[in-house]
C-alpha cells in the first residue's frame, strides 16, 4: 500500500498542473509545457503527433493521461502493425489491441482494421478497453493489467509483470516531469 502512496502522490501532483494548468488549446505548445517536455525527452516522441488524440481520449474515458502514456510506451506499437503472438494471436496498431477482443471492438463500434490503420482510432479504442478494464476493476492497477492479461488466466505472472512493465515507463516520466516542474520554477514558470 505504501508503494501506491509513493506512486499516486506524484501522479497526482502532475495530473494536477496538466488539468489546470492554462486549458485553452491541448495543440499549443505554450499551454501544457510539461506534456511537451514528455513528448521532447521521453520513447513519447515517437507519438508527438498523437498527442491531442491521447489527451483528449484520456479526458473523455476518464484515464488518467499518465498512464494512458505510461500503457502506451509499454506496448509501443506501430501505426498499421500486426504482430504475432506466442500463442497465436495478433496484436494491432499502437496500443498492440488483442485480436482476441474483436467481439468487444464489434460491440464498442470499432473495426478491427480501423484499429489497426489509423492511430487515433487505435488510441481510443483502447482507450476505452482500459477504462472498461479499470471500472470493473475498481482498482486502476489491476485494469491496467487486464488490459493485457487478466490476472485469473493460466499465466498470472504476465498480468503482474505487465503492470510492472506501464509502472516502469510511469516512473520515467515522473521524473522527466518533475525535472520540467523544478527548471520552470527556478525560470520563474516559463
Amino acid at each position: 500500500m505504501l508503494r501506491n502512496r509513493k506512486i499516486l502522490t506524484p501522479l497526482l501532483f502532475v495530473s494536477l498542473y496538466f488539468g489546470f494548468s492554462h486549458i485553452s488549446n491541448a495543440s499549443s505548445s505554450s499551454t501544457y509545457p510539461v506534456r511537451d517536455m514528455l513528448y521532447e525527452q521521453t520513447q513519447l516522441k515517437k507519438y508527438s503527433r498523437f498527442k491531442n488524440c491521447i489527451f483528449w481520449q484520456a479526458k473523455a474515458f476518464n484515464v488518467n493521461e499518465l498512464v494512458l502514456m505510461s500503457v502506451l510506451l509499454a506496448e509501443y506499437g506501430d501505426e498499421n502493425s500486426k504482430n504475432r503472438n506466442n500463442d497465436k494471436t495478433y496484436d494491432y496498431g499502437l496500443m498492440q489491441i488483442n485480436d482476441a477482443r474483436t467481439e468487444e471492438l464489434l460491440e464498442l463500434g470499432y473495426k478491427l482494421d480501423e484499429v489497426r490503420t489509423n492511430g487515433c482510432k487505435n488510441i481510443e479504442a483502447a482507450t476505452h478497453i482500459l477504462s472498461r478494464e479499470i471500472e470493473r476493476a475498481g482498482d486502476v492497477w489491476l485494469g491496467v493489467g487486464r488490459y493485457h492479461y487478466n490476472e485469473n488466466g493460466k499465466n498470472p505472472k504476465h498480468h503482474y509483470k505487465y503492470r510492472a512493465r506501464v509502472n516502469s515507463k510511469l516512473q520515467t516520466l515522473l521524473k522527466v516531469a518533475k525535472k520540467s516542474l523544478n527548471t520552470m520554477h527556478l525560470s520563474g514558470g516559463q
